[in-house]
């Protein structure tokens, strides 16, 4: 029932948001973008709403108890325990922090200290849930002002409906800034490819007709993705005009410019906070790689070097972003595992030879490696998100835990040089990097931050399972050699994240 009311709350508060967006198009209906399919009303008429569902939807777990969370967030707690335990199934940081909240909620009550929550009178027979009392969100102020404040901010630069194409001087440069920034870490963008579709497009007379409509796509969530890193002019309008051509009729036959559009859509999507909406371009672009056949060796036998190259970036990327929206938002993995050929890695080999082609490449190959661990985690320590951790033993934990650790360290140990995985002594020292820093540190820092994630989600699931066995009665917990070896395991892992916090807040 609780929850039943917090989803009628929240289709109200969308339902509120969706009139006030209307209102303001209505004001403001001035400019059109192209739009001939499904994901075009998806993307300009729901722009304001999907990043105002992502603002209530975080939000909507405020006041929520741990028993009501459902099959997507947590998995269905046990009802006849008095404290109402955790079952941790998912890799999402929702199950962890509701595992967490369990917990805290759990030693709490046991040590009989009543937690009061703010504006509430003591006499109240109001039960408390465990998020309510706990004194972390308590002590907060109203919850996302933050992140409603940059949303207002965001629909205010999305009513801009300027996406012709920029003067060839301008298109230039937004190209030469992309392979700058963020195509350095994108080898599947091809770059020569790109060039030929812009200048195709320059010598039309700036017409987008020029080129077909996957190729006006992809260069418009180009345009997206490089507007993002300036402060010139809002990336929306191109945005949403990449959304509007990448609709069925652009789709109806696969190819590398779709799957490449698509591929940049979800990245732009999980950097604009619209990860929700990710997966559906994610789920487009791997049903175009399977038609396109990338993920089969055998079909790169008659491709010449340049497309075996190409193709073989797109398959492995793809594969990273499965593997990263498959932990980050837990559902089930759409590649299995046993459909990744690492022998494709053999066509990824650059044609120019040059020090920073080779080096974006080793990168690559190092990303393609730790994101097998990720989903080698998600396999084994969260059931591929489809059945519950809970029901490995400690003993199982334990071992899986050593397993995947170990082959993280293994993967640190071979990390080619110049690139390193920092050791947290030395990343205390990139605060004072200038902006300009070489290629080989900005390599570096993003193979970090991977080993960091991969890290804390390989542990994600023994911290929840020892604090449910520390909290969860009233004795003492044992101490046993299994207990005793993850918590040596944690005590290593805990230390690392306390000097990586400490990085991060300065």
């Amino acid at each position: 029932m609780a929850l039943r009311s917090q989803v009628k709350d929240l289709k109200a508060r969308l339902a509120a948001s969706e009139l006030e967006s209307a209102a303001r198009k209505r004001a403001h209906a001035e400019g059109t973008s192209p739009s001939d399919g499904g994901w075009a009303a998806n993307g300009q008429a729901h722009a304001t709403a999907e990043s105002t569902a992502d603002v209530i939807a975080t939000g909507l777990f405020d006041h929520t108890p741990v028993r009501d969370i459902g099959y997507f967030v947590i998995w269905r707690l046990e009802q006849t325990h008095p404290l109402t335990r955790s079952k941790q199934g998912s890799s999402s940081n929702h199950a962890f922090f509701w595992s967490l909240t369990t917990s805290i909620d759990n030693v709490r009550q046991r040590s009989h200290v009543p937690y009061q929550p703010r504006g509430t009178s003591p006499q109240g027979d109001a039960p408390p849930t465990a998020l309510s009392t706990t004194p972390l969100r308590a002590s907060r102020g109203p919850p996302n002002q933050h992140a409603i404040a940059r949303l207002a901010a965001a629909t205010e630069a999305g009513h801009e409906t300027d996406d012709s194409f920029p003067l060839p001087e301008k298109a230039r440069s937004w190209t030469t800034r992309f392979f700058d920034t963020v195509g350095t870490v994108l080898p599947h963008v091809g770059q020569p490819e790109m060039w030929r579709i812009v200048a195709r497009v320059i010598d039309g007379g700036l017409a987008w007709s020029a080129v077909d409509r996957a190729a006006q796509a992809l260069l418009s969530i180009m345009f997206a993705q490089v507007l993002h890193t300036l402060d010139e002019r809002s990336p929306e309008p191109f945005y949403r005009r990449a959304l509007a051509l990448l609709d069925e009729k652009a789709l109806h036959i696969p190819t590398i410019d779709c799957l490449q559009a698509l591929l940049l859509l979800a990245s732009f999507q999980q950097n604009t906070q619209r990860s929700m909406e990710s997966w559906a371009p994610h789920y487009l672009a791997v049903r175009i790689a399977y038609q396109l056949g990338i993920h089969a060796p055998a079909s790169y036998e008659y491709l010449g070097p340049r497309d075996r190259e190409l193709r073989s970036q797109l398959w492995f990327a793809l594969v990273n972003q499965d593997r990263i929206l498959t932990a980050g938002l837990a559902r089930p993995p759409l590649i299995p595992e046993q459909h990744v050929r690492m022998e494709l890695m053999e066509f990824m080999a650059p044609l120019r030879q040059d020090n920073d082609e080779v080096l974006k490449m080793d990168y690559f190959r190092q990303a393609i490696l730790v994101h097998q661990i990720l989903g080698l985690t998600v396999d084994c320590m969260y059931s591929s998100n489809i059945n519950s951790s809970s029901r490995l033993s400690l003993s199982q934990i334990v071992s899986k835990t050593v397993d995947l650790t170990g082959r993280l360290e293994q993967w640190t140990a071979d990390v080619p040089r110049p690139l390193v995985v920092f050791s947290t002594a030395s990343a205390a020292n990139l605060d004072s990097t200038p902006p300009d820093t070489s290629l080989p540190q900005r390599l570096s820092l993003l193979l970090t931050i991977f080993h960091i994630r991969a890290k804390m989600l390989i542990h994600g699931s023994l911290l929840m399972r020892l604090l449910e066995r520390v909290t969860g009665s009233g004795e003492e917990a044992s101490t046993g050699v299994l207990q005793d070896a993850g918590l040596s395991l944690l005590s290593n892992y805990l230390g690392l994240l306390r000097q990586w916090l400490q990085l991060i807040n300065g």
